[in-house]
């Protein structure tokens, strides 16, 4: 990346510079440093081996995406006012989003409904 730095997402630069080559190591005369470092760097893989997840299954700004139908449209759609039961709805809604990003409404639609009498029953328990 620019100024010698790779990945540029804010995982990467954690990684690189937290937990890196030149990341924290506590020096105490019990060894303990060595296990921190170690501690570290296998956090530091495990950081990047998560950004390239993200980055191959294209959900960089996931948490940005929004369900594909409004509240009232999931209202109509499963025959209930709303409460806490539409945050689930929405939530599910924004997962089958990520999986169907060529998805439409009406498939949208379809999949709520397949879904509404399971997610209804969650909240009546």
């Amino acid at each position: 990346g620019e100024n010698g730095h790779g990945g540029g997402s804010p995982l990467h630069a954690f990684a690189a510079t937290s937990l890196g080559a030149s990341g924290p190591c506590r020096s105490d005369d019990n060894g303990k440093g060595v296990l921190v470092r170690s501690s570290a760097d296998g956090l530091a893989k495990r950081v990047l081996e998560i950004e390239g997840l993200v980055q191959a299954l294209d959900l960089n700004e996931s948490w940005t995406t929004k369900p594909m139908l409004d509240g009232r449209e999931i209202m109509q759609i499963v025959k209930c006012k709303g409460g806490p039961v539409m945050s689930s709805f929405s939530e599910r809604l924004v997962d089958w989003g990520l999986e169907h990003r060529d998805g439409t409404k009406e498939q949208a639609a379809a999949f709520v409904a397949e879904i509404a009498d399971q997610v209804k029953a969650e909240f009546a328990e």
